[in-house]
């Protein structure tokens, strides 16, 4: 399993919605059923309304976990992260210290801004993953 830290050069919440974008853009172009656990419904519905106009001449097919049609999407979107069942690129947005971590899953990711409280918990939960045995990359954009 790879697990790579991406550290933006930003504070806000939206440069790291949009970096999320990417990560999703780019999975879908891979043919890689993605999930994204959200810190809350606030941040769920936020990356929602991005992915719909995220680019104008693209689109990034996506659904809320209690969607029905949650299980046909190259993205979900998670609130909790036991409704991913299956994934092959996990996306951690949350503030839990480190989330189940999907079985099977082939990638995970974790989106980093330079907020104090994102760093704070970031910084535990890199603890971990190498208390666990996982070597995480760092990627600074």
């Amino acid at each position: 399993m790879v697990t790579r830290f991406y550290v933006l050069n930003s504070q806000t919440i939206a440069a790291r919605l949009h970096f999320v974008c990417r990560l999703c853009e780019k999975a879908m172009a891979a043919r890689q059923h993605t999930a994204v656990l959200c810190a809350d419904e606030a941040m769920a519905a936020q990356l929602n309304a991005l992915l719909w106009s995220f680019r104008a001449e693209s689109f990034i097919p996506h659904a809320l976990s209690d969607d029905a049609l949650a299980a046909h999407a190259a993205v979900m979107l998670l609130i909790a992260p036991e409704r991913a069942a299956q994934t092959n690129v996990f996306i951690n947005l949350s503030a839990d210290e480190l989330p189940d971590i999907p079985q099977g899953c082939q990638r995970v990711f974790e989106v980093v801004d330079q907020s104090p409280a994102v760093l704070a918990v970031t910084r535990r939960r890199f603890k971990h993953y190498r208390a666990r045995g996982i070597t995480p990359e760092t990627v600074f954009i």
